[in-house]
């Protein structure tokens, strides 16, 4: 096998011990995220590595609702297969899956594609999301979910964002901010709670680059029961005719307009409240770029 340095020969300790016959061949770093490290051994299987408790809890819910999925949605989703969770040793859990082929979703493939093709992988993505948000998983998992609840988990959201945040922004940006948190408030409280998958950007969503089609959805680490119009919201920075597409077919997305222009608004703001609360200097400022 290809010898692993440093932190990645503890990755591969924690899964010879949980399973011993796994072979290891090689082992390479995918991804180091904010929650989890990413690893592929074997050129075949996809492991992830939670950061902290937390993420934990987290992993184990989500392998569960995952195997309920497996066959009930229309795209691919990740299929775990090698799962330890010990809550009273976070550091040594972990989640494998058989790596799913395919390419991202990125901004310079898409606007490579001609508008028919995007507008039809689109719908392949607008029917998965639809079919999501109908799903029903047990409810051992399910009343374990993160709840987004539509008023109180964005006023908190935002308390935090004052904070943490504003000393450091603009008063122009300050003022935009709170702006925007009232507005969303003022229509909160009747927001319909799904499962969702919380994180539907174009990185997790993989497509095969000869028939030019969605082929699979990665990377449930952020499911949840929240609002839907959180997935459109990150489906639709993808391209900007994004949400035309959708609604040409299905009108009722229209409804999620102003909700989705509200999300889009905090993504960078998440990013730099993630960077103040983790002390990470990067992200922190990357997320407040336009607002300082």
């Amino acid at each position: 096998m290809d010898t692993p340095d440093g932190d990645l020969s503890l990755y591969v300790d924690r899964i010879r011990r949980r399973y011993p016959t796994f072979p290891v061949r090689s082992v390479r770093r995918l991804e180091a995220g904010q929650n989890n490290d990413l690893l592929v051994f074997n050129d075949a299987w996809v492991f992830r590595f939670p950061h902290h408790r937390l993420g934990t809890v987290n992993l184990h819910n989500e392998a569960g609702i995952l195997r309920s999925l497996q066959g009930r949605l229309p795209l691919q989703i990740p299929h775990p297969e090698y799962v330890h969770v010990d809550s009273n040793a976070p550091s040594q859990s972990f989640m494998g899956y058989a790596q799913i082929s395919g390419l991202s979703l990125t901004k310079a493939w898409v606007d490579a594609l001609p508008f028919q093709d995007f507008c039809a992988i689109v719908e392949q993505l607008d029917d998965f999301l639809c079919s999501l948000h109908h799903q029903t998983v047990a409810s051992e998992f399910s009343a374990a979910l993160p709840k987004l609840d539509c008023k109180d988990y964005w006023a908190y959201m935002f308390g935090r964002i004052q904070r943490l945040l504003f000393d450091k922004m603009r008063p122009d940006a300050r003022t935009w901010t709170a702006h925007h948190f009232e507005v969303f408030f003022q229509n909160a409280e009747s927001i319909e709670r799904v499962l969702i998958h919380g994180d539907f950007g174009g990185s997790n969503i993989l497509v095969d680059g000869n028939t030019k089609r969605a082929v699979a959805v990665i990377d449930f680490d952020s499911i949840a029961m929240g609002d839907p119009a959180i997935d459109y919201a990150a489906l639709s920075t993808i391209h900007p005719q994004t949400m035309k597409c959708i609604e040409r077919r299905h009108p009722r997305v229209a409804d999620y307009t102003d909700r989705i222009a509200f999300y889009r608004g905090t993504f960078a703001l998440q990013e730099a409240l993630y960077g103040a609360e983790a002390n990470d200097q990067r992200a922190l400022w990357e997320g407040l770029q336009d607002f300082v």
